[in-house]
């Protein structure tokens, strides 16, 4: 995977001018009446950066984001990054673009289901009933040929690459930082091969040096596990359906489990090992 810094807050691109930064929001709780002009005028004071470390006063540091671009990113990784809740994503369409940069054997699987697809439509829904799924829109692709690639990418293995820009906050980019160690630690050499190949696209992640660059040493103890990664629960949840809460345990492909994480107001995890 190849991890890009594309852009940050303020374009700001060196940690210590960050601090700064976050020190102007840090100090909008504790100064009594001063503007945000006379707040800039303020002298850096690493001392108080500690201090909001030390005390684990760590939003002032969401104030900062950095947006990275990742490319060959594994699908099943990207999930990942989409399961946290924080973020923002932009990824490359399945529906609106032909998956091309991937293994032969993929490949293969990839343009078997698409031509599969756009035959059944065809033979499903004619074009003398259903004219509009063949009039060709934006791009030049007709509605049956985007219905086609959408479905044959699901034919394809989770761990196809993709590329995607990814937005999160100073402390949540730690947070995630700290959390892959944390499942590497216990899943690396694990017998289940899908937590091994997550681990796998976790380490390029965090011996990235657009990312070792925004590590908080500081905040190595005291900002792990301060939101845990959200992923793989491991164990089926207690099925409550109250009046403004619920939880339940259903089946779901890895390509359903892709999809939900765009219901930001819920949370999803994987309850049981996952079985190839």
């Amino acid at each position: 995977m190849e991890i890009r810094l594309v852009g940050s807050t303020n374009r700001i691109r060196k940690p210590r001018t960050a601090r700064r930064f976050v020190q102007n929001h840090a100090r909008t709780c504790y100064a009594e009446k001063k503007t945000w002009d006379e707040l800039l005028e303020e002298s850096f004071k690493p001392g108080l950066i500690l201090a909001l470390i030390k005390k684990e006063h760590h939003s002032p540091f969401d104030h900062f984001s950095l947006n990275f671009r990742f490319e060959d990113l594994e699908k099943a990784l990207a999930m990942v990054f989409n399961n946290q809740g924080v973020y923002a994503t932009s990824e490359r369409s399945g529906r609106y673009t032909r998956m091309s940069d991937i293994s032969d054997h993929q490949l293969g699987l990839y343009t078997k289901w698409a031509n599969w697809f756009q035959e059944e439509i065809s033979r499903r829904f004619p074009e003398e009933r259903f004219p509009r799924l063949y009039k060709k829109e934006d791009g030049g692709k007709t509605p049956a040929e985007k219905l086609s690639q959408e479905n044959a990418r699901y034919m394809t293995s989770v761990f196809t690459p993709t590329n995607m820009t990814h937005s999160v906050s100073w402390r949540q980019l730690n947070i995630l930082y700290h959390g892959f160690n944390d499942f590497m630690e216990e899943n690396r050499d694990s017998e289940n091969k899908f937590r091994r190949r997550l681990s796998e696209g976790m380490q390029s992640f965090v011996d990235s040096p657009e990312v070792n660059k925004w590590v908080i040493e500081e905040a190595q103890v005291k900002m792990k596990g301060g939101i845990p990664l959200r992923f793989i629960r491991g164990t089926p949840v207690e099925e409550h359906f109250g009046e403004d809460v619920y939880s339940l345990t259903y089946k779901a492909s890895a390509a359903s489990f892709a999809e939900l994480h765009r219901h930001r107001l819920a949370t999803f995890d994987i309850c049981k090992e996952v079985e190839l």
